[in-house]
């Protein structure tokens, strides 16, 4: 049998064992999974999703696309929607990137204003039921792992 040896962020070192050539069988490496590492790949994913978003924004914002509507065309709530999204929504993905938990509140933040906006009809999107739905999996989803990977650094 051949061992190896791995370090996780918390300092533990965690032994696996596996026999010359043969890869982890499909139950032994969910075992494996950590959910701290779960957790921080769901984070980056979506610290570059929402990063992508705030410059959508902006893009609107500046008139970069003729397709668009001009910000000054936009009722005025719909205008402050635009403009509290677009700055904290590149805020949240830095965060987010970052790893501080700071970058998760605002992630919730903008997921729970989004779906508001979206639900008294402030945002100019014609998907409100799909994109309303998706921030809400992704809160949730974010929630769950943040949930797991504390029970899994508190040895439970």
């Amino acid at each position: 049998m051949r061992h190896v040896m791995r370090q996780n962020r918390d300092g533990e070192i965690v032994v696996i064992d596996l026999k010359p050539g043969e890869p982890l069988a499909g139950a032994d490496m969910l075992r494996s999974w950590r959910w701290v590492t779960v957790l921080s790949w769901f984070v980056r994913t979506m610290a570059m999703v929402w990063l992508a978003k705030g410059f959508l924004n902006w893009a609107i914002l500046l008139g970069v696309s003729p397709r668009l509507a001009p910000l000054a065309a936009l009722p005025h709530r719909m205008q402050a929607t635009l403009i509290f999204l677009s700055v904290v929504e590149l805020i949240a993905g830095v965060g987010l990137w970052l790893g501080a938990m700071w970058g998760g509140v605002l992630f919730l933040t903008t997921c729970v204003v989004e779906a508001m906006a979206l639900a008294l009809g402030v945002a100019a999107n014609a998907n409100r039921g799909l994109i309303g739905l998706i921030d809400g999996v992704l809160a949730l989803t974010y929630l769950f792992l943040l949930w797991r990977a504390e029970r899994e650094r508190r040895g439970g």
